[in-house]
């Protein structure tokens, strides 16, 4: 038994106290890299780059979509009445029932209005063209399943009867229609609560 205390005084031996420091060192390096430290300031600024690039780019997107909506001649001359602001007329409202985008705006219109409430509008322009590029921004969500099921189930042109004119009217459908009329619609909602964006 004195013999085994004594073998064990002498551990370890020069030989591997060396390599049990050099063990101890590494592990400590290892406790000392978090997570939380990660990225590193290098590959931050990478990382941040590629953010940037990325939101930019779905801003062109969605200034290149707002822009192509404005000029479908169908939207406007039956669905939409040019003025200053753009107004829907009683066929759009109509379609906008039809179609579920009504229902699509008041159910999620707290959320909508604060996304809407993000891009900071100063003019009512700004509300105007920022209510379509957050409805833009939302057709992946649920917001939308109701529209795209109609969209998939209709045929590609539709007929209503004009509440106005009491005629029959054909309606090009597609989902920049339905995004510029539900953008109108939410631009209003949007000035019932913000009377002083003048």
């Amino acid at each position: 038994m004195a013999s085994l205390r004594e073998t064990v005084k002498e551990k370890p031996c020069k030989k591997h106290e060396d390599d049990i420091r050099e063990s101890k060192a590494f592990h400590k390096e290892l406790l000392q890299t978090k997570v939380d430290n990660l990225p590193c300031k290098k590959h931050g600024y990478d990382i941040e780059e590629v953010k940037q690039i990325g939101e930019s780019t779905i801003e062109m997107l969605v200034y290149i979509k707002n822009w192509v909506m404005k000029r479908d001649p169908d939207m406007i001359d039956t669905l939409a009445q040019k003025a200053s602001p753009l107004k829907m007329t009683p066929l759009g409202e109509l379609f906008l029932e039809v179609s579920s985008a009504k229902k699509a705006v008041d159910n999620h219109l707290d959320y909508l209005i604060g996304e809407l409430e993000k891009t900071k509008p100063r003019k009512p322009y700004d509300v105007d063209e920022n209510s379509a590029s957050v409805l833009s921004e939302n057709t992946g969500g649920e917001i939308f399943d109701d529209i795209k099921q109609y969209l998939y189930e209709s045929p590609d042109i539709i007929t209503l009867i004009d509440p106005e004119s009491k005629k029959e009217q054909e309606i090009k459908l597609s989902m920049h229609l339905v995004i510029r009329l539900m953008g109108i619609y939410l631009r209003d909602k949007y000035f019932e609560r913000h009377p002083d964006i003048k």
